[in-house]
């Protein structure tokens, strides 16, 4: 190599590792303020450029810290391609938090897809590290997302259960404001679950409170107008609506400002109602809500016929919601499914706990004997004492026996390494003195040929009906545990030509290299009787059959 390559070389590793270093300790930095600074958080991340995010573990710590950006940014992105480094590597590096947070991040994104169903797997595989984290908010953070995640798709019960989890877990981390915001969508909760005096009573005790936030109270002014107003309390409830107006401007969704409008009818202030109601009927005509009160709305002003047409349309949308609620015991049955395959987990380490626990146990009772054998009388003492002692060398000549074997094992293992690492670096010097012999053509073309000739005839030998192949299938067999032998047992009486192709299988070959080897005249044959021999296995009884099936892929 030519000296200025070199030092171009050894300038371009010096430059990539100097920016990665640049680059790491830049999200270091975003990490420390990206709670309380998420704007700042995302400019800085955004100008970091992707050349510079490697290796894997600085590209995946920028994947979990963009991912974060953007939802405390209130950007609800859909793209998994953005989580997706961070997932890939965290599987199996980083801490517990990390990993955590991770499988937030991801069902975070599948909320903004709508993907309920992938979301709550995402949290709940976030679940498993719970233990294990240092910060427990964020345990409290994924319980707040499946009850989200619940809520939308209609299980309030699932819902009302993770919101009590996350509201006990921010209180306990001193975590005041989001644990008003749980206090919050506990009551939303009891609301949905038609416990009208619990959520009234829950939004009057966070009003009470003086440190609440401006937003949230506002929220839940509004949301304690909408509770008054399905009370017939409708001046309770204009008070409650316009005095969320005066904090923020807005009520929470349209289902309030319908409501709202429904309540400004029912105070004989029609004008002002169907001027709001026509404010927000392209947005909300769709709405059930929407539809309902502005039916119920109609009717009182004796437009019967449009409130027929409102309170069919919004009895239609009903049913639909009903139906949406009625398929969402699938969620439920998913979720289910992986916390029990959690459950089965921690059950096999605590019956391993428990099976150490018994044989320490005895071990002691054995001790015990032992020495109250000694109290009692000394001779039975000294012969226990000797059992003990022929039973403590037994045990250690079947260690050593264990032991020799396992080493005898090894040196095997190592030796059949090696044979393999011998016979690979056989066949290169093979490849490499017909190379050599070839270079000494002057003529190209035979260069080519010889080289060709010899590659296809150490290639042929191995489909040959001589020794080759035997060789070739005996290879396998020290490689594979034998799996050419017990296939054979089996599957008998398949023919040599079947046999030939499915050793071909577990070695790994691609199409074209069997299309060579067996003459057949393209891949598209090899794969259609690659199909064929995998159903005649996946029909089979074999109890390797699974296996099989794994090596054939």
């Amino acid at each position: 190599m030519k000296p200025y390559i070199i030092i171009e070389t050894l300038l371009i590793t010096l430059l990539c590792s100097c920016t990665s270093r640049q680059t790491a300790q830049t999200l270091d930095d975003v990490e420390g303020y990206i709670q309380q600074r998420p704007d700042s958080a995302l400019t800085v991340l955004e100008r970091i450029p992707r050349s510079s995010l490697h290796p894997r573990s600085i590209k995946a710590k920028f994947s979990l810290l963009y991912a974060m950006a953007l939802d405390k940014n209130y950007i609800d992105t859909t793209d998994l391609s953005v989580i997706k480094p961070a997932v890939d590597y965290y599987k199996h590096h980083g801490t517990p938090d990390d990993r955590l947070k991770t499988f937030y991040y991801q069902a975070r994104i599948f909320d903004n897809a709508g993907e309920y169903s992938n979301s709550i797997v995402s949290y709940t595989e976030a679940m498993r590290y719970k233990d294990r984290i240092a910060d427990r908010r964020w345990l409290a953070m994924v319980y707040s997302g499946i009850s989200i995640a619940y809520s939308e798709t209609y299980n309030t019960d699932e819902c009302l259960k993770y919101t009590n989890l996350a509201y006990e877990l921010f209180t306990e981390e001193g975590d005041i404001s989001n644990a008003y915001r749980m206090l919050y969508s506990k009551a939303q909760d009891y609301f949905n679950l038609g416990k009208l005096d619990k959520a009234d009573s829950l939004y009057s005790d966070i009003v009470s409170h003086s440190d609440v936030d401006t937003l949230l109270l506002s929220s839940v002014y509004s949301s304690l107008g909408f509770l008054k107003v399905n009370e017939g309390e409708f001046n309770k409830a204009c008070s409650l609506f316009e005095t969320a107006l005066e904090m923020s401007g807005t009520l929470n969704d349209l289902r309030h400002w319908s409501a709202y409008a429904y309540t400004l009818s029912k105070l004989g202030r029609v004008s002002e109602s169907n001027k709001l109601f026509n404010a927000i009927e392209q947005e909300a005509l769709t709405s059930v809500d929407y539809t309902y009160w502005r039916g119920l709305a109609s009717m009182d002003s004796k437009d019967f016929e449009l409130a027929s047409q409102y309170l069919k349309t919004s009895y239609a949308r009903r049913d639909s919601l009903l139906n949406n609620v009625l398929q969402q015991s699938t969620v439920k049955a998913q979720r289910d499914f992986y916390e029990a395959q959690n459950v089965k987990s921690k059950a096999r380490a605590e019956r391993l706990q428990l099976w150490i626990v018994i044989v320490l146990l005895a071990f002691l009772l054995i001790v015990i004997s032992a020495i109250s054998l000694i109290k009692r009388r000394t001779r039975l003492a000294q012969e226990e004492r000797m059992r003990l002692v022929e039973t403590s060398e037994s045990i250690r000549a079947q260690w050593r026996e264990e032991h020799n074997k396992f080493e005898a094992e090894r040196k095997e293992l190592r030796a059949n390494y090696l044979k393999m690492y011998k016979q690979q670096f056989q066949l290169f010097d093979s490849l490499s003195e017909t190379i050599i012999a070839a270079d000494k053509q002057k003529n190209e073309t035979k260069k080519h040929e010889q080289v060709y000739n010899k590659v296809k005839a150490m290639a042929l030998d191995i489909d040959s009906d001589t020794e080759g192949y035997k060789r070739f299938e005996k290879e396998i067999n020290n490689r594979m545990d034998n799996i050419m032998e017990t296939f054979r047992a089996d599957f008998p009486g398949w023919d040599e030509d079947d046999y030939r192709f499915v050793s071909y299988q577990f070695a790994g070959f691609n199409g074209n290299l069997v299309a060579m080897l067996r003459g057949y005249p393209s891949s598209s044959a090899v794969y259609m009787k690659k199909s064929r021999l995998k159903k005649l296995i996946e029909a089979s009884t074999s109890e390797r059959r699974d296996f099989y099936l794994a090596m054939f892929s």
